[in-house]
């Protein structure tokens, strides 16, 4: 079994079981396991599935559920149902890589199950395989789509993937820093940005976010560069995609780049349904 050891769990007893593929925990709902993430976890290796005990027995499935938690938010990242006595293709065992959007630091991985249909829980024989962090840089590509570089920190609640008409693009609600390292010899940076719809239409009501754009010293000042503060619910022209080229000052090696997206004057998050679909340094 390649199963991390998790910072906690919900069970008190644990329940292995050696099938004919290799050795699993057995997790029947409700059961949950966590872990603390490092800022260099970029995915989930998960494998999972049901024992192959009760393909026969009267199971209406079983939920496996994956979940970033920080303090003041919880965020689903991946979430499949199970049905072996229904859907042939749910039986054996089941991989998923999972990539991880971006995340705060100590914020938690939760790996949960639940009761399929009407949350009944009875024959849900269900199993985890396998669950290993996957670290590096390599995949911090699918994390920000259209940046040509990565951010060394941020912060903020619910970013998210989105997957567009024209492509996938970093959902990143009010409020969202973004800490870039500078290397001396950027000229400028282009940023397309902009509101989902349900911001602002189909009962949405933004009351504006601020894009802001800031180079930040090594001794801790800061110079801003660039503020928008856009207002989609009263101006038509703040909707849809909007772009900035920003030129940046004469700066060294070690500089920082803040991006930030922050509440509008009132400081309502509500609906700052906010999106970053390319950041590129030139």
């Amino acid at each position: 079994m390649n199963v991390i050891k998790p910072a906690s769990v919900s069970f008190t007893e644990w329940t292995f079981k050696d099938l004919p593929e290799r050795r699993v925990l057995m997790v029947h709902p409700p059961a949950r396991l966590e872990w603390t993430l490092t800022e260099a976890d970029r995915a989930v290796l998960l494998g999972f599935g049901f024992d192959p005990a009760v393909y026969g027995k009267p199971t209406n499935g079983a939920d496996f559920i994956l979940e970033l938690v920080s303090q003041k938010f919880t965020h689903p990242v991946f979430r499949r149902r199970l049905d072996p006595v229904r859907e042939a293709g749910d039986r054996g065992e089941k991989l998923q890589l999972v990539q991880l959007p971006p995340f705060e630091a100590g914020s938690r991985l939760v790996f949960r199950t639940e009761g399929g249909q009407f949350n009944d829980t009875a024959w849900d024989w269900i199993y985890l395989s396998q669950l290993k962090l996957r670290q590096g840089f390599s995949l911090q590509q699918k994390q920000y789509p259209r940046f040509n570089r990565y951010p060394q920190r941020v912060s903020g609640e619910n970013f998210s993937i989105f997957e567009g008409q024209s492509g996938p693009f970093l959902f990143a609600p009010a409020s969202s820093v973004m800490e870039f390292r500078l290397r001396g010899d950027e000229r400028q940076v282009e940023l397309d940005y902009g509101f989902l719809p349900n911001a602002y239409s189909e009962g949405g009501h933004t009351d504006g976010a601020i894009f802001r754009v800031e180079l930040q010293s090594p001794d801790g000042g800061l110079r801003n560069l660039f503020e928008h503060y856009p207002k989609p619910s009263e101006q038509p022209g703040d909707r849809g995609l909007l772009t900035a080229r920003i030129l940046l000052p004469v700066h060294a090696a070690g500089d920082r780049l803040i991006l930030s997206i922050l509440p509008g004057e009132h400081g309502d998050a509500s609906w700052d349904h906010t999106f970053l679909k390319r950041v590129e340094f030139k």
